[in-house]
């Protein structure tokens, strides 16, 4: 208990400080706009056309990560709030046009004469041309949409170092189509290093066509850079953006230009805070919402009964604008989320690659599952204290 204590005590001070503060009796009660920090990349610019810098460098590591820490912020009960009755404001009501989907552009090859920064900032400005001018497919991914299971793709990963932002693992499905798939960035709870431990999530998403990159930082950081600023995120979407106009890389053609953003805890916080990158169409919280729903990006957030965020969680999808979903799965804890076979985190691993592949390609199927507002298909199964949808 002293344990978790401490960690909890330190993301909070990390979220504080890059403007997503707490106060002593509520968590995220006094809390800015999620947003208020931009994180690092794009902060320069590089002249378009010139030599091509990527934004990272590939070694040939095929796994992953170099060790685990406990899960970052404790457990604490939070349950009056999650209740059954009461229909969430918004429930059900439609908002046409809410999450806008990234069209065919003439991004071309932006990478800049500024180096590492010159190409990150060129891909965040293609960004909004799905990916350097080619059209993104219509729900061109393989998949029979029983997200209880693995889907079809086998999955390879390996490890890349992209600037100063350094390790992330990269989780690949094969085979790739072109124009096809969707760039999914992670970030991990406080104390949680490496880009393995929430395999049980990143590898499934891969396994349905996403490309996942994990990033390996822990939050722990007394100053700089952290995962809960959303700089992380960002580095990983600009990467993979760039590589997708780059000849010679596996990704070359592959990727459609649409991005989310997920992550765990303190890694879900600056999930919240990199959808603000032109490329973000979707975000899938795992008990790191401690702000307000990201504006014009389609909003999934997960907790628990016995989690820290149910109640921020709940605020945050109540006062989504965009297709927002919230599910408080019963008996969840913070900590059980890093536990595989914990009954909570496999529904969570079943809603993540349906959420991000309804939103990110069209997958009409997947998109079935949450229309309905507490009526939809998944708000009718058992095992959640409270779900709805909305907005959608």
């Amino acid at each position: 208990m002293r344990l978790h204590a401490v960690m909890l005590s330190g993301v909070l001070s990390s979220l504080s400080t890059g403007g997503l503060g707490c106060s002593d009796d509520k968590v995220g009660s006094a809390v800015p706009p999620v947003g208020a920090a931009s994180g690092t990349s794009g902060t320069a610019t590089g002249t378009a056309g010139t030599a091509p810098a990527t934004a990272g460098t590939e070694t040939t590591s095929a796994t992953a990560g170099t060790g685990t820490g406990t899960a970052g912020m404790g457990t604490s009960p939070m349950r009056s709030q999650a209740g059954r009755s009461g229909a969430p404001a918004g429930t059900g009501a439609p908002s046409a046009g809410a999450v806008s989907s990234a069209g065919a552009g003439a991004g071309g090859a932006t990478s800049g004469t500024g180096g590492e920064s010159g190409a990150m900032a060129g891909a965040s400005g293609a960004a909004a041309g799905a990916g350097g001018g080619a059209a993104a497919s219509a729900n061109c991914l393989m998949g029979d949409g029983d997200f209880s299971k693995a889907g079809p793709y086998k999955v390879s990963s390996k490890q890349v170092t992209i600037g100063q932002s350094g390790p992330f693992t990269l989780y690949i499905p094969d085979p790739m189509a072109a124009n096809c798939h969707p760039i999914v960035a992670w970030g991990n709870g406080t104390t949680v290093s490496g880009g393995t431990a929430y395999r049980h999530f990143n590898e499934r998403m891969a396994t349905w066509g996403l490309v996942v990159a994990v990033s390996h930082d822990s939050g722990e950081a007394s100053s700089g850079p952290r995962i809960g600023d959303g700089s992380f995120h960002k580095a990983a979407i600009d990467y993979l953006l760039a590589e997708n106009m780059k000849m010679g890389s596996e990704f070359f053609g592959k990727l459609n230009g649409k991005a989310g953003v997920s992550g765990h805890s303190q890694g879900g916080a600056g999930g919240d805070r990199a959808s603000d990158h032109p490329a973000v169409k979707a975000n899938g919280n795992v008990q790191g919402s401690f702000g307000s729903a990201p504006a014009n990006v389609a909003f999934l957030c997960l907790t628990g009964t016995e989690d820290i965020a149910t109640e921020s969680c709940l605020t945050s999808v109540n006062g989504a604008k965009a297709p927002a979903m919230y599910a408080n799965y019963d008996g969840q804890s913070h900590v059980a989320t890093l536990s595989a076979r914990a009954a909570g985190t496999e529904q969570y691993a079943r809603l993540l690659p349906a959420w991000f592949r309804c939103f990110l390609a069209d997958d009409t199927k997947a998109c079935d599952m949450f229309k309905g507002g507490e009526a939809c298909p998944v708000c009718k199964e058992s095992g959640w204290e409270q779900i709805f949808s909305k907005n959608y």
